[in-house]
């Protein structure tokens, strides 16, 4: 098998791939073959084949974005616990994946909600004004691989012991 085989064969398959499925594939790819370079990697349209050879521009399955729902009967300000706002102001989250982080930790531990999805973060952005990524599972994955989130399914998003330490012992951050 020559390289452009193998590139046709890894792009199809990759295609195939819902776009969490595809990250997890490409980041477990990056690690095995020891590819330190990831900022190096070339753009698509750097990469060319040799001369004769051709690649198929046959692009996969348009993939829909997925469509976000406000979470109506979560109380972020429940009379027994802590509001979600002071909780906020307390852990000092500073960009999109310490806000997953202290969302979802708020929704699990806090209020107790046993299953929280990607749309109960979706809530939490919402309640306290923050502007949503344009890929919020993709967010909430970083927060996964950061080490703080179990995000293996979108419906039950769970805090891991690093994420609890996190939460606990690191945020907000000290300052030097």
């Amino acid at each position: 098998m020559d390289e452009i085989e193998a590139i046709k064969i890894v792009r199809e398959t990759l295609d195939d791939l819902e776009k969490p499925e595809r990250e997890r594939v490409i980041t477990w790819l990056i690690s095995r073959y020891e590819y330190a370079g990831v900022g190096n990697v070339p753009k698509q349209k750097d990469v060319r084949p040799r001369r004769g050879a051709s690649v198929s521009s046959k692009s996969g399955p348009k993939k829909h974005k997925q469509t976000l729902s406000l979470m109506k009967d979560i109380n972020f300000r429940p009379d027994d616990e802590q509001a979600f706002s002071d909780f906020v102001d307390e852990k000092s989250p500073t960009n999109n994946k310490e806000r997953c982080l202290v969302a979802a930790y708020y929704m699990k531990v806090v209020l107790g909600i046993e299953s929280v999805s990607v749309n109960h973060v979706f809530s939490a952005y919402r309640d306290r004004g923050w502007k949503v990524p344009a890929d919020l599972p993709n967010s909430l994955q970083q927060a996964g691989t950061q080490g703080w989130l179990d995000t293996a399914s979108g419906d039950d998003i769970k805090i891991t012991t690093s994420g609890e330490n996190t939460i606990l012992h690191d945020l907000p951050k000290k300052s030097s």
